[in-house]
């Protein structure tokens, strides 16, 4: 009899953590590479693979398609992978008869953590009507963590990154730039009070304000 309830005890606790496992494996997603590590494209392909996509990441997933098997993209298309600094960025035009152009630019990047375990992907986007960012459905940043023992990213926030921007209380544009080269990207907040613009630092754990 202790043994039956033993064993039962020992199942139910193998389900449970099988159980806790998926519901994790449920919130995040996996990274494929060839290489002995990850590159900028092949964190930009995991998060691009991902089923539930917004107009933009989807517009761009086909045109990266194009791009990775060598084939020429539409006008006013462009992809940039910068693999030594860890860079990628989409941009594309669409000019319209009444003369008005809109754009969209997506930025990719990462940086390595303090624990080696982990890297820090990013990608932000950035709407523009005839040359001037504004306000578009898909504007802002994204940030995922990458882990290297499960080879999977999960997405993270900026709060648990430690960024704090005092930005104004009538902010109606915001634009966030990925740095090519370096650890420091650009947060720009546009209000009618008086645009603030702050600078962070990646140090390996969190972003730090430049003073």
């Amino acid at each position: 009899m202790k043994k039956s309830i033993i064993l039962s005890v020992i199942l139910f606790l193998g389900a449970t953590a099988l159980l806790n496992a998926q519901e994790a494996e449920d919130w995040s997603f996996p990274v494929k590479f060839s290489g002995q590590k990850p590159v900028i494209s092949d964190f930009v392909s995991a998060i691009l693979n991902q089923e539930e996509l917004g107009e933009s990441l989807g517009d761009m997933k086909v045109k990266w398609k194009l791009y990775r098997a060598g084939k020429a993209l539409p006008e006013g298309n462009s992809i940039l992978v910068d693999t030594k600094n860890g860079y990628a960025r989409y941009e594309t035009t669409d000019k319209y008869e009444d003369g008005e152009v809109y754009g969209n630019s997506i930025e990719f990047c990462y940086w390595n953590c303090s624990d080696s375990r982990y890297k820090l992907v990013a990608y932000a986007t950035v709407c523009t009507h005839n040359g001037k960012p504004f306000m578009g459905q898909y504007s802002g940043i994204c940030f995922y963590y990458y882990d290297s023992t499960r080879r999977r990213m999960e997405n993270t926030s900026t709060y648990d990154l430690g960024i704090d921007v005092d930005m104004p209380d009538d902010t109606n544009l915001f634009v966030h730039k990925l740095p090519q080269t370096g650890k420091t990207m650009e947060c720009d907040y546009f209000a009618p009070s008086g645009n603030v613009v702050s600078r962070l630092t990646w140090n390996g754990s969190k972003f730090v304000k430049e003073k």
